[in-house]
């Protein structure tokens, strides 16, 4: 799939009349802005990832680019607080270092959270590769918003997503 193609994809004719594209690109802007700094809050999602791990439809709904790039982050994050306590001035001016070592937990609380939720997808993905197969095969081929299916593939990808609904 081409840059044009994928281009044409994220920004639809007319993307900057419509209502819905704002709203869903906010929501998706705010997840990642949420995995990025708090992962913590995301911790439901991680259960419910979790509780559904052998269910591939329920998993593809979970934006696991936003945990990999949370992971990623935090664990930066965690190496410069490590040098900034191992580079700490002299004991008379050690007032921050509170707030350096919780700023440090934060980011090891986020680091983990972010690794379950990348454990399951991968694993989800590595056990049911068909089922994966079938949804990326949708998401790739599949009708954008709500206009019919015009290709032969469009009409294969509704098809294959009534049978991934009923399954």
């Amino acid at each position: 799939m081409g840059l044009r193609s994928r281009i044409r994809d994220d920004f639809p004719a007319g993307w900057w009349h419509c209502r819905q594209w704002w709203a869903i690109s906010s929501r998706e802007l705010g997840l990642w802005l949420a995995a990025m700094v708090v992962t913590v809050i995301l911790l439901p999602r991680v259960v419910i990832a979790l509780r559904c791990r052998r269910r591939p439809a329920a998993l593809a709904k979970i934006n696991g680019e936003a945990f990999v790039a949370a992971g990623v982050a935090n664990s930066i994050l965690v190496v410069f607080t490590v040098i900034a306590l191992a580079a700490a001035p002299p004991a008379r001016d050690r007032s921050w270092l509170f707030g350096l070592a919780a700023l440090m937990m934060l980011c090891v609380l986020n680091l983990l959270v972010a690794s379950v939720m990348v454990a399951v997808l991968v694993a989800s993905r590595l056990t049911n590769k068909f089922e994966w197969s079938v949804i990326d095969y949708i998401d790739r081929y599949g009708a954008r918003g709500s206009k019919p299916p015009q290709t032969c593939r469009e009409y294969e990808a509704e098809r294959m997503r009534g049978f991934l609904a009923d399954g």
